[in-house]
């Protein structure tokens, strides 16, 4: 579809604030052919209601006095059809706009369409697409030396796995391949000095699989590191140094070569080898006789822990020997779980590996499950390794859990009350907005629905939603497809963002007088600070809820799910505290007696986890056939 094609007319003045205003044919686009653009449409033509001049209609605007000068002034960019007769203001702030919109349609003859502030464009990927990088995955081929006379078979160690630190060891002939990079220390250290590593492949930038990239990047300098472009943007907005929460946003955080990255960070694009779903590196067999050297690492691991570590030591198939060279090749596929997270398929003479760390069959908004390409990975599969951190519970289905999660925001928000939605990650928070932003977009266009709730969003979700709404390709098609055509819910009119402590004291204050519904969608664990202060608010009061989604990171939070209302908060007991407390606090504690009601103990299955459980670890073994 093309893309409608924007042309400035002219600014325009309110008070001291010069406004664009752009023209644009909107019968090129549908989307701002709403349920609420027909009938004040329906009421143009049955009242004969006369079109204005466009900028005698922006004039009527700007001077009616039901609507704030707060409204008028947050308009960052007006856009007009006249073939459509609509006027889209792109504002901050628009509930009383929005409840004028016949009476400006009576006196205008248009539609006044409100929308969200763009966003601004992440500068991460920006300064990061500047930098050259070493390496390209058209061009990039893995050369596997093997002994003709006594094949080393490929065979994969863990080095480490759990909640904190997951990375496993795979050995082709002479190449060391490091599938995920989070390890223990001592194993770093281990690693480090006692081994070569040929590649690198990070799976999704969750701390649990990526926190030692940094690290290994720095000791293994020339090294190629495997991920998506969503992954590696994400990495490194975590180890970014940011302004603290008190300050907002600095613009002027830079280092003294002018660019927003370090010298590890800087490696760490030059190395990276970039992946897509479905992309494949080759892999060159050369045989070789005893007497030559192929630097291979006989001793991988330290002799005291192999026994211990070694989970396959996997023997070539009887069928090696009828697979020619070209077919051997590393594969990756969507894994579900996040944006940007892949699984890593191994064809290495006649034998098949298939790696996913957390992942998720099932997809669900903007990300493409391992649904989606379950069918293009080859089968049998001789070996799998899997996250099985769930494998033995059963959840309800993502769409199960968000229908019973939506019926209860949907009742709150006819109430003027708040929910306050706890992720314990970014990505987790951007679904459950995603599913509830698009359940409220439907509940207006099919049946009128009117008492949408504003969203409060966290500023990790924020950088989070600039990254992907430049980086396309590793969201699931159809959500990618909405972006392109300008259907961003990230910019919607009914987000407020969360980036500063003033954001936060402002938001407590509209929770104490709760003019109008609130969702706010946070993505850390309530020991936080600022999520303490909000919760603490949202729980003042019976009619409001709460719903701790995914994993709880505080006996705190285990125990508000488990029932218990009276909770104890010991100030300083997390390391955010000191930034925004004194010394003397740790001595201090907050007594927190819960008064709304907490979602999690009602169904204590709808707890979204982007994990799988028994039912989807079943699904994939009986499809991959290992």
């Amino acid at each position: 579809m093309q893309n409608p094609i924007e042309i400035k007319i002219k600014d325009i003045k309110f008070e001291n604030k010069s406004i664009p205003v752009y023209k644009e044919d909107f019968s090129i686009s549908q989307r701002h052919y709403t349920r609420q653009y027909n009938e004040i449409m329906n009421l143009i033509n049955q009242e004969n209601i006369k079109t204005i001049d466009i900028f005698d209609a922006l004039n009527f605007y700007f001077n009616f006095q039901e609507i704030p000068k707060r409204e008028k002034l947050s308009i960052e960019k007006i856009v007009f059809c006249d073939k459509s007769k609509i006027i889209v203001f792109r504002m901050e702030y628009s509930a009383i706009t929005f409840k004028n919109v016949e009476n400006l349609a009576r006196s205008t003859g248009w539609f006044f369409y409100l929308t969200g502030l763009e966003l601004n464009p992440s500068e991460i990927p920006i300064e990061r697409d500047k930098i050259a990088k070493k390496y390209s995955v058209k061009e990039f081929k893995l050369t596997v030396f093997l002994n003709k006379n006594t094949q080393i078979h490929p065979s994969l160690k863990v080095l480490n796995a759990g909640s904190n630190s997951n990375c496993f060891l795979l050995k082709l002939g002479d190449k060391n391949i490091l599938l995920d990079a989070a390890l223990s220390d001592n194993n770093l250290n281990w690693l480090v000095n006692n081994c070569k590593i040929d590649l690198i492949f990070v799976s999704h930038s969750h701390s649990d699989h990526s926190k030692n990239i940094l690290n290994l990047v720095k000791n293994y300098s020339n090294t190629p590191v495997i991920l998506s472009n969503t992954t590696l943007d994400f990495l490194l907005y975590k180890s970014l140094k940011k302004p603290s929460f008190k300050e907002g946003k600095n613009k002027n955080d830079q280092n003294k070569s002018n660019s927003i990255f370090d010298e590890l960070q800087l490696k760490l694009i030059e190395n990276s080898l970039i992946i897509k779903n479905g992309d494949k590196i080759f892999i060159d067999v050369k045989f070789i006789e005893n007497n030559e050297s192929s630097n291979e690492n006989i001793d991988i691991l330290n002799p005291n822990d192999c026994k211990s570590n070694s989970i396959m030591q996997q023997n070539l198939t009887e069928n090696a020997n009828q697979i020619e060279s070209n077919e051997n090749y590393i594969a990756f596929y969507y894994a579900g779980h996040m944006p940007g997270a892949m699984m890593f398929f191994l064809q290495f003479q006649g034998f098949r590996l298939l790696y996913t760390s957390d992942f998720t069959y099932e997809s669900y908004k903007l990300i493409p499950g391992v649904d989606e390409v379950i069918s293009k990975i080859p089968v049998p599969i001789d070996f799998v390794c899997l996250d099985g951190s769930f494998a033995s519970k059963t959840f309800d289905s993502f769409s199960e859990q968000i229908k019973y999660l939506k019926s209860i925001v949907k009742f709150k928000s006819e109430h003027k009350n708040v929910v306050l939605i706890g992720a314990d990650t970014a990505s987790t928070a951007l679904i459950l907005y995603i599913a509830l932003h698009s359940y409220f977009i439907h509940l207006k266009e099919e049946r009128g629905f009117e008492k949408r709730p504003t969203f409060f969003l966290s500023r990790n979700i924020y950088e989070y939603a600039k990254i992907l709404s430049y980086r396309l390709d590793d969201l699931h098609p159809s959500f990618k497809n909405r972006i392109e055509n300008r259907f961003n819910p990230f910019c919607s009119a009914l987000i407020r963002w969360i980036q500063s402590y003033k954001d936060v004291n402002n938001l407590v204050k509209q929770i104490y007088f709760r003019n109008f519904p609130i969702v706010i969608i946070y993505d850390y664990d309530i020991l936080d600070p600022f999520m303490r202060e909000i919760l603490i608010a949202t729980g003042s009061d019976n009619r409001n809820s709460i719903y701790l989604a995914a994993r709880m990171n505080s006996h705190q939070a285990i125990d508000l799910v488990e029932g218990k209302d009276t909770i104890i908060f010991s100030l300083g007991e997390k390391s955010n505290d000191k930034e925004n407390h004194s010394e003397n606090s740790s001595k201090r504690q907050i007594i927190f007696h819960n008064k709304a009601l907490v979602y999690n103990r009602l169904n204590p299955n709808s707890i979204f986890v982007l994990h799988p459980d028994e039912k989807q670890v079943m699904e994939l073994i009986l499809k991959l056939q290992p």
